[in-house]
């Protein structure tokens, strides 16, 4: 590990967390310090693949990191206020004048190059590709002067622009210089069509590039959630476009988590990547991107081709309210659904709800009232039982006072007629008594009559004549047709029973 590097990347973050009044892991974390140092990371494509780097670190930071690790001489760089760049240099042998070597002197210039942010448009001389990355000419029409360029296959991907020689474009980014040869060139991170026409050529071909693709297509579209409430949101805080859609969306206790991304030309692509990124694995119901309206220059970033495939991989569904004037933008054309603003995205997610609101309102009057419908029926109901009760207790009462006169004339009538009854009583006891003396005699008669009528048919004193019973399984025998040869009998007499079996059986006429 380069023990100088990790030193001056240490005490830069140091500087820089000052600066910014911030802690410095906020700044970059030593773990992070370490990774660059340790595989000598030296490109901004490089300082993607390490964690604790990602897009908005690399915008804020990355050219100083880089300036560091491409620098061999022993100088700490940081800029100051003014945008210059100052330095620290170890001085060799005490020397009161401090003496550059042509590296260390490069690398200084560089670092103030570095803070020249420009924007260059020209005409593409020549492209050449070489590992990954592009190195183009770009010339100025009027008076041919060229200069060289290049920019970072990463860049040059999400630029979405294929370079081609004689097209117009517009780079931004900043010089420098090539220490190997000392030639200047532009370091681009940008690259946009110059012209109506162009920009409306390059979206016509993406636009049948992706429609052949099939990812335009209405079967490909998720259905937005009858009643979203995790919303995720992304456009710029500065914008009046956040305004717009919180405004219209309804107070429906929606939950919004915000994303603050660039929305404005080719420069927003990175920013707005990493916002749908970040949403892809949130809990939410529906992605919302929002911008206000502009004109086709304004909406590139909206048409890039990684920022559509990354919208038709999004895995919940996606709504786009891009304010336009006349074109409509990829996005809008691969979004589940497209809404021609912010405020018409809001009340998309807002009509269900406000449906339901519409109805619940619809559901409260009609119960309302049939509630006052049936509070009156009652109260009349009640009204009339009333009255009924009013004329009923009347009835009762009248009907009560009958009752007492006609009590009084029964009461006397009961005390004469039991009076009379008293003689009654005692004259039908004396006759009752007598008829049951005379029924007592009759039924002792009947009761002799029965006993002798019993003594006399008694099958013992038959069977002590000489009589006998026959039975076959348990059943008097009273005919020879209820048994058969070989049955066994059995014959009770007086004093035992006699088992036999029948060997032959003789029927006797009948005497008619």
């Amino acid at each position: 590990m380069n023990v100088k590097k990790l030193g001056q990347l240490r005490e830069w973050r140091d500087r820089q967390a000052r600066k910014e009044g911030v802690e410095v892991f906020r700044v970059l974390s030593n773990q992070t310090i370490e990774e660059i140092v340790l595989n000598d990371i030296k490109t901004e494509e490089g300082l993607l693949g390490v964690k604790g780097i990602a897009e908005k670190k690399l915008a804020k930071y990355g050219r100083e990191i880089l300036t560091i690790m491409n620098s061999t001489a022993d100088v700490v760089l940081d800029r100051d206020q003014g945008g210059r760049a100052s330095q620290e240099i170890i001085e060799q042998g005490g020397s009161e004048e401090k003496i550059f070597s042509v590296s260390v002197f490069l690398d200084l210039v560089n670092t103030g190059l570095r803070t020249f942010e420009v924007k260059i448009k020209g005409e593409v001389s020549s492209v050449d590709e070489r590992g990954g990355n592009y190195y183009f000419g770009l010339k100025d029409k009027e008076d041919g002067s060229t200069i060289s360029c290049l920019i970072w296959k990463t860049n040059y991907r999400l630029a979405g622009v294929e370079l081609k020689e004689g097209m117009e474009v517009m780079i931004h980014g900043f010089p420098s210089i090539y220490k190997p040869n000392g030639r200047i060139s532009f370091q681009a991170d940008s690259i946009e069509l110059v012209g109506e026409g162009a920009l409306k050529k390059q979206y016509e071909e993406l636009k049948k590039k992706l429609e052949q693709e099939g990812l335009f297509l209405a079967e490909r579209k998720k259905p937005i959630p009858l009643f979203p409430h995790k919303i995720g949101l992304i456009t710029s805080r500065q914008g009046e476009a956040i305004f717009d859609f919180r405004t219209n969306l309804g107070k429906f206790g929606f939950q919004i988590e915000f994303f603050d991304s660039r929305v404005e030309g080719v420069q927003a692509v990175p920013s707005l990547l990493k916002a749908v990124r970040y949403f892809k694995n949130k809990d939410i119901d529906v992605l919302v991107l929002v911008r206000g309206g502009g004109s086709l220059e304004s909406l590139l970033s909206f048409n890039n081709e990684m920022l559509v495939r990354e919208i038709a991989n999004f895995g919940k569904p996606v709504v786009s309210g891009i304010g336009h004037e006349q074109d409509v933008s990829l996005v809008d054309l691969v979004a589940d659904r497209s809404c021609s603003t912010p405020t018409g995205a809001a009340k998309l997610l807002s009509y269900s709800w406000e449906q339901a609101l519409a109805r619940v309102n619809l559901y409260e009057k009609d119960l309302f009232g049939r509630y006052l419908k049936i509070l009156s029926d009652c109260r009349y109901e009640l009204e009339n039982l009333a009255s009924r009760l009013r004329r009923s207790f009347s009835a009762i009462f009248e009907h009560f006072r009958q009752l007492e006169v006609r009590l009084k004339e029964k009461y006397l009538a009961i005390g004469t007629g039991l009076e009379s009854s008293a003689q009654y009583l005692i004259q039908a006891g004396r006759t009752i008594s007598l008829r049951f003396a005379s029924l007592m005699v009759q039924a002792g008669e009947r009761i002799d009559r029965a006993e002798a009528a019993i003594k006399t048919n008694d099958p013992a004193r038959q069977l002590a004549l000489g009589f006998s019973l026959v039975r076959l399984d348990g059943k008097i025998v009273k005919s020879v047709s209820q048994v058969s040869l070989d049955a066994q009998i059995k014959v009770e007499l007086q004093d035992g029973e006699i088992l036999s079996r029948i060997e032959e059986i003789k029927r006797v006429k009948s005497k008619e």
